[in-house]
This record gives C-alpha cells, structure tokens and sequence, in this order.
C-alpha cells in the first residue's frame, strides 16, 4: 500500500500509514469528490481500513468496539483531523515537535537544560493524548531513545566524584537524571490507565515488550561515548541498578534525614526496576545476578543487586520515622517489597521468546529467587519493618481505628505471599507474629464502617461515591487473604487459624465476603482458604460448617461470578474437602444448601475445572454423577449436562426407535 511502511512490535508485521499519505487521500476526497471536510476523514478512514493488509482488516461486522479497536490500530499514530483546518495544521505541528524532541536526544550535552525541557514537553503531550502519542513514541522507537538518553545521564552522573566540591554539578545533572525518570513513568502511567475501550488490548502489550526490549540486559549495551570517562558497555538495567547502589551508599555514610538521602529519586529507580522485570523472565534473571559495579568510598565491594535491595531495607530500619521520613519510609518500602513480590512471583512474558539455538528453554526463577531472598532473612526483616512503620495496626479485642494508615501495605503483603512456598517460610513466618499482624490486618478492616456497601464495591475503578480508601482496603485484603492461602499448606498452621480460640479467621473472612461480594480475586482467595483448611481436617470441616455456615457464602460467591473459572475451581475443591471425610455434612450441603445443582452448572459452563467439579459432586452423593457427559454445540455456543447412555439403553424393542433410542442393532448369532 502506497504511503506505508512495516513495523514489528510483537505482534504480526502490520502496515503503518503515514501522516502524508493519510493527508493525501483526505484532500482528495475533498478535490475530486466534494466531500464535506468531516465527511472526507470518514471516507479516507474506510478506504485505508479496506486497503489494509494488516490482520486486523478481518475485524467486520463484529460491533462498534471491533471497528474502533481496527481504527485505532490503524490511525492510532496520526492526526485525524483535517489537513488543512486551523485544528490539524497545530496538531500536526505538535506531532512534529514531539518527534523533534525524540530524536534530538543523543545531540545534546549532557546535563543541558534542553534535555529537560524536551523531557516535560514530552510527558505533557502524553498526558494530554496519550492514545495518540504513545502511538508516535511506538512507531518512532522512542521508547530506545528515552532509555539510552537515561542511560547515558545516569552513567555520567555516576562518574562524577562523590565530593562536597563536586555538588553544584552531581546535583544538575542528578536533576535532570531525575526528569528523565519521571518521563518513563509517566509514559508507563499513562499505558496502564487506558482502558481496554480507548486502546486495543494488544496495543498496550506492545508498547510494554518495546520498554521490556529497551532496557533488556541482553537485547543492547549502550555504548558511553564520553570524553570525561573511559569507553565502557552498560545497559539500562546495569545503570539503574548502579545509580540506585550509589543512592544507598550515600545514605549509609550520613545521617539518616541527610539531603544526600533522596528518596524521591531511589523511589522511581525502583519502580523503572520493577517495571523492567515484569512479565520479562529474562530480565528477571539478570536482576538477580547482577553485581553492582557502583564501589563504596571505604573501598567495601557492593553485592549482588537482590542483596542490595537488604541494605535499603536494613538502612530504612535503622532510620528516622518522624514526620515526612516517616512517609517516605513507606512509600520506599512499598516500592521494594512490590519489586522482591514480583521477583518471587511466576508470571508469564508477554510475548513469548524463541530461546537462542542450542540455549535450554527459559524457565522460571521465582523459586531459586524465594530462597535467596530467605537467606538474607527477608522475613524477620519485614516483621522489624511493619512494627516501624505501620505501629497502628490494632489487636481484634481493641476499638477499631478509621484511619487506614493502620492497615499494612498490600504489597508488604504481597512479597510475605510470595515468600511462603514450604513449610521452613512457613514456620519463620509464624515464628516472628507475622501472622498476627495479618490478622489483625483482616479483623481491622472487617470491622470498618459499613459505609462501604457491597452497592459501592460494585462500581468500576474511578467512580465516583467510593469510600476513602476503598481500593487500598480492597488489594490489602485480596493480599492478606492470599497470605492465608498460601500459609494453610501447613497442617498445624490451618488448624489453629481455623478453630484456634484467639488465632482464627474465619469469623472475619466470612464478614469481608459478605462485604464485598463483587470482589471475585477475594472471594476466589477466600474460597481457597477454607478448601485449604478442610483438607485431610474433618474438624475443621464441620467447625466451618456447623458454626459458620462457610458453605453458604462459597456457594454464594460461586453463584455471583459464574463466568470465573478460577473461583469456580477453588469453590468446588472447598465444597468437596468440607464432605469428603465429614460424611454427616452431606445432607446439609446437598438437601438444604442444594450445592449439586450450582456445581452442575459450573460443569456446564467451565471445562478447565470439570474434575474438580465431577468429584465434589460423587463425594457429596448426588446420583449418576459417574456417567454424566458435557455436550457443546458449536454451532448455537450452548453447553448441557446429560446422562451417558449406557449400552443398550434407549431400546424400546429389539428394533430401532424413531424418538432418539440406541442406533444399536443387538445380533444374536
């Protein structure tokens, strides 16, 4: 197609239409038709969407949603106004500017107050369109251009001595380090805001593996062409990880509220770290092999990076909690105990990579990362950190605070979740009153005010009429919750936060279920918890029971998210455990709770759980359960449950029936 050019970017090798060519056929249609300006941009968009030999041409017919995502992918890069309009004549200029910006990066010395200028002119433009620019920063590779430029400011940063005499100059150019950071962000802000309804999902993956790509320890080094410091290969993950060691090292040799501490800065290398590991294995593994080349001024050698990430968290320990530090502390903590959870965490990559020939298959890390994270007592370290920073965290017998300051941060949990995978973490976890803490966590925010209806826990992300805090409440709890899940692999553990006079959490996970029912990740959480709790502990399965009525509130959750496989699965396996060695229960379940019929039906609508289903419904007795089949129609998209026909079944004599019987003809030869 004339005026287009190929671009990869994770996805199929799709046409890109440039500006002049979309410019083109608009005034065409103008000339040689008559079309009214608006009238033109329509028509230029049909024809361009016809001549497309992306994949995304056989998007038709399928809804306004289907179209917008085509057009999106599409145009999502130009300006879709009319050429030669007042409006279209600045956007344009605007788009050229912003490419401007990109590509002059590498052109200006380092530490100019251009760079940073340009930097602000360019997180501004995203934040006013994002769709549109993030498109441009894609097309244009901008996402490696703002890396390198990173890179190459953090690298010269780093060479500078670290001197009194020197500071007007560290500072500067820290300063400007510090921009282009907050450029990043902003851009990977502004991808995780959009909507699947503004931006085809696919998109947004792109944009994410162009950043992944940039930064990736294998895919590029960066080569430092400065004439103030010796020719070495760095890449952005190496940097990041150096400038965030100099930080460090400049906090341990000073007083704690010391400017030379800046969080600010420390907080956003984190995040850019975080960023650069997530759903990216290989990254991942880099990160946790790294040696910091970044040396101390006593000459001590830095360790590896996951041992830094210690240090910051023995150095925030040890460190002032009035006033402002006390918040930063905080939000420092948050940022690295979401990085360790991510490292600690199986995800998978967001395109999935071709190992080189001849290299074995990547394979995750997140065990081997656990451990070494444990032998650095990461546990205890955490425990000393929530008695510092989150001192309000009340007991279940005192008065419940409002302030949500009170409630530990859901990815402190996060990372304690991610650690506890055997029974020695397991055990280290307990042994500190970690689990304490979380419980008391759970009870606190059972025993806010019902303010937050399960009405308000209904409306999307961003509505308006929540309460304050309401979201942070909701990851604390989703975190807490997992915890539990995670800690009752251990048989003593379960049975003390099951029927445990003091220890049990039942009674509050109940009420945060009943509370918000709409919250499907907590309600799975829950679920799983009290299938955890009921394996091989038929005590435990009548305490549920008998007491509680738990069974109650699974199958609600089960009948409120029909469409979640996951949830369906973790009720299920809840519902079996809860019968399987309390056979007394049966009859509560099945006669009164009428537990067959909502599990049959999840058969009928989910086949990746249909074992779990099938053997909840032979231990809870329901008939013929056995011989039942799942039949799917493709063409009208329904799924039933029938009884398999047995052999012989159906005859009404030895001959063949007209109304559906056996085709089998018996020959008694």
């Amino acid at each position: 197609m004339n005026g287009s050019s190929n671009s990869g970017g994770g996805t199929a090798t799709t046409a890109i239409i440039t500006q002049d060519y979309y410019d083109e056929v608009c005034a065409e249609n103008v000339e040689v038709f008559g079309l009214s300006e608006t009238e033109s941009i329509q028509e230029t968009e049909v024809q361009l969407q016809n001549q497309s030999s992306s994949p995304l041409s056989t998007i038709t017919n399928k809804g306004s949603h289907a179209t917008q995502d085509h057009a999106t992918a599409l145009f999502g890069h130009l300006s879709r106004t009319f050429p030669a309009s007042e409006e279209g004549i600045q956007e344009r200029s605007e788009i050229e500017g912003f490419k401007s910006d990109l590509s002059s990066f590498l052109d200006v010395d380092d530490g100019n107050d251009s760079v940073a200028l340009a930097l602000q002119r360019i997180s501004d433009r995203v934040q006013e369109k994002p769709v549109l620019y993030l498109s441009v920063l894609h097309i244009s590779k901008g996402f490696s251009s703002l890396v390198e430029l990173s890179t190459r400011l953090w690298t010269e940063w780093m060479a500078l001595p670290m001197t009194d005499s020197d500071a007007s100059q560290d500072r500067k150019l820290e300063s400007v380090c510090e921009q282009s950071m907050t450029t990043i962000k902003t851009l990977i802000q502004e991808i995780q805001k959009l909507s699947s309804k503004s931006v085809p999902v696919f998109r947004k993956r792109d944009w994410m593996v162009a950043f992944h790509q940039s930064v990736a320890a294998a895919s590029w080094k960066y080569q430092n062409r400065s004439a103030t410091a010796s020719i070495t290969n760095v890449s952005p993950l190496d940097t990041w990880l150096n400038a965030l060691a100099r930080q460090t090292i400049a906090k341990k040799g000073h007083n704690s509220n010391s400017n030379d501490w800046n969080g600010s800065i420390v907080q956003d290398l984190l995040l850019l770290i975080y960023h650069a590991v997530k759903n990216f294995e290989a990254n991942k593994q880099y990160f946790m092999q790294a040696q910091i080349q970044q040396q101390p001024q006593n000459g001590d050698l830095q360790p590896v990076s996951y041992k830094l990430l210690m240090n910051m968290l023995d150095s925030i320990i040890v460190s002032s909690s009035e006033g402002s530090q006390m918040d930063m502390n905080r939000r420092l903590t948050r940022s690295t105990c979401r990085l360790i959870a991510c490292l600690c965490t199986f995800e998978p990559d967001l395109i999935e990579s071709t190992p080189d020939e001849g290299a074995p298959p990547m394979v995750s890390s997140a065990h081997a990362n656990v451990m070494c994270f444990h032998q650095e007592e990461f546990v205890f370290k955490l425990h000393q950190l929530i008695q510092k920073l989150y001192p309000k965290t009340i007991d279940r017998n005192n008065q419940a605070s409002t302030d949500d300051a009170a409630l530990v941060n859901s990815y402190v949990v996060l990372a304690l979740r991610a650690m506890a995978i055997n029974n020695e973490i397991v055990q280290a976890v307990v042994a500190v009153g970690l689990l304490k803490e979380a419980r008391n966590t759970l009870w606190h925010v059972a025993s806010l005010s019902d303010n937050d209806t399960s009405e308000n826990s209904k409306e999307p992300e961003g509505e308006a009429g929540k309460p304050k805090g309401h979201d942070d409440r909701i990851q604390t709890l989703v975190a807490v919750v997992g915890l539990f899940r995670n800690v009752c692999a251990n048989d003593e553990v379960k049975t003390s936060l099951c029927i445990g006079k003091e220890q049990s959490i039942v009674e509050p996970m109940l009420v945060v279920m009943n509370k918000y029912p709409e919250q499907a990740s907590l309600q799975e959480h829950c679920c799983g918890t009290m299938a955890a709790m009921a394996l091989r502990k038929p005590q435990n399965a009548q305490f549920l029971v008998q007491e509680h009525q738990a069974h109650l509130s699974v199958l609600k959750a089960m009948q409120l998210h029909p469409n979640r496989a996951a949830l369906q699965r973790q009720g299920a396996l809840c519902l079996r455990n809860l019968v399987s060695r309390s056979p007394q229960l049966k009859a509560v379940l099945v006669d009164q709770a009428q537990a067959g019929q909502v599990l049959l039906q999840i058969a009928a609508q989910h086949v990746s759980c249909q074992d779990e289903v099938y053997a909840a419904l032979r231990d809870l007795g329901v008939e013929g359960v056995g011989i039942m089949n799942v039949r799917h129609d493709e063409g009208t998209g329904q799924v039933t449950v029938e009884k398999t026909q047995m052999f012989g079944e159906g005859l009404e004599t030895e001959s063949v029936t007209m109304s559906g019987g056996s085709s089998f003809r018996p020959v008694y030869d």
